[in-house]
């Protein structure tokens, strides 16, 4: 249950949708509806909408509703846009007019490889979880438990587990503890939707960090053909060998479904940070800069620049990302130099060998060091280091924060929001 403060913003952002001075249905499937709703003459006003109604019922798993809700889709009543028997539908803002039929064909592809992948999870013991988490309250962080002693382990060329019993409260059962070889942000990311939990320190992994999660032990009767689950979770543990990674990159290519049309399956769920992305900021002390943040990047680091921009937009700030704006017809020297000397609060310039030997990003680069002169010492460039390399006129002298495994993507976005946040509060209103 989200909390109230969430649930009453989402509902005002529904509300307005659903209910400004006029709505107009763009396009329609059996079960989704993209809308507009207008609130002046002029277009700029717009917002867009998607709305959808399931008529189907999984009798066990995860449900269309729950996929939906993951998206960032929420309930609401009583709906504009699609009529149901108790006026309820899901709906969501979204950046601007969407193939809906595209969108569609993607959600029932993207349902279908959930479906399987929940089957072939459950073979590991292992559930699905869209909008929920498992409760492991009662071994708290899984790394400060009594009695604990090592039952399996597995390597392979993935990544290593390590099983242990505990006991704490009277409570028994298992925490499996992963170490993952690899895996990319998304592919970690995904982890949370398996419900697996985070630690920067375990102590199975000589205090390096890991991921984990809990199997309760269970006691069955006397006509049970094992006197307890233990069998089974061993069983289920082996079949992770099997399924685990290939789940896991299934959820990532469901994830990669949904973003050409701007939502995330992974990294966010459904809460006030998910529903209200699109929900406008408060433009007060905003200044004159279109955008709170310009990327500077080669182009090897394009993934990470993605999943910046996502994180940072998801927010409610804005970001120049080349990828997401309308360039066609445009003068890039001239336009680019604009935005990285002008048009942003700050300029992110991601560091790395490929950046110091593009023209593009030089000249990027330039712009965005003539701005830092004019600021006369007040933060503009920050530099995040992908890649250690020498980029002429970035002094060493200037901050910087580097990306690690210690220091995540996520949290380089979190100290990133943090700094505009402060900025604005401390610009002129």
């Amino acid at each position: 249950m989200m909390p109230n403060t969430v649930t009453k913003k989402i509902a005002r952002n529904l509300k307005e949708l659903h209910e400004a001075p006029r709505t107009e249905e763009i396009s329609r499937t059996h079960s989704w509806v993209l809308a507009r709703s207008r609130y002046s003459k002029d277009a700029q006003h717009d917002r867009y909408s998607m709305h959808f109604f399931s008529s189907s019922h999984a009798l066990e798993g995860i449900t269309v509703d729950n996929v939906a809700q993951q998206l960032g889709f929420a309930a609401y009543a009583p709906c504009q846009f699609i009529h149901t028997h108790d006026g309820i539908c899901y709906s969501r803002e979204i950046n601007g007019i969407v193939d809906v039929l595209g969108f569609s064909e993607a959600f029932q592809n993207a349902y279908r490889t959930l479906k399987q992948v929940e089957v072939e999870l459950h073979e590991c013991g292992i559930g699905l979880y869209l909008g929920t988490a498992p409760d492991y309250s009662v071994v708290g962080d899984g790394h400060h438990v009594t009695q604990v002693n090592r039952w399996l382990e597995e390597d392979n060329h993935d990544y290593k587990s390590i099983v242990v019993n505990v006991e704490t409260g009277g409570t028994k059962g298992w925490i499996t503890h992963y170490r993952f070889y690899n895996f990319d942000l998304q592919q970690t990311a995904a982890l949370s939707l398996l419900g697996f939990q985070h630690s920067e320190s375990c102590g199975q992994f000589d205090f390096e960090p890991c991921h984990w999660r809990f199997t309760q032990h269970q006691h069955y009767n006397q006509l049970a053909e094992f006197s307890s689950n233990g069998p089974q979770f061993q069983k289920q543990f082996r079949a992770q060998q099997q399924y685990l990674t290939r789940n896991i990159d299934d959820l990532v290519t469901v994830h990669r479904l949904f973003e050409p049309f701007g939502m995330s399956l992974i990294s966010m769920r459904p809460t006030e940070e998910n529903i209200l992305d699109f929900v406008p900021v408060e433009t007060e002390g905003e200044g004159h800069f279109p955008y709170d943040v310009a990327i500077s990047f080669a182009g090897a680091d394009r993934p990470f620049a993605a999943e910046l921009s996502r994180i940072v937009k998801g927010a409610g700030y804005s970001v120049f990302y080349d990828a997401e704006e309308d360039l066609w017809g445009q003068d890039l020297g001239i336009h680019l130099a604009e935005i990285y000397s002008k048009r942003a609060r700050f300029c992110i310039v991601l560091v790395s060998p490929e950046y110091a030997s593009s023209k593009w990003t030089i000249h990027e680069f330039d712009n965005a060091l003539s701005r830092a002169i004019e600021e006369r010492g007040k933060p503009y460039i920050l530099p995040i280091i992908v890649r250690d390399a020498e980029i002429a006129g970035l002094r060493s002298s200037i901050g910087y924060v580097r990306h690690s495994k210690e220091n995540s993507i996520e949290q380089i976005a979190k100290q990133l929001i943090q700094k505009i946040q402060s900025a604005r509060r401390a610009e002129p209103g």
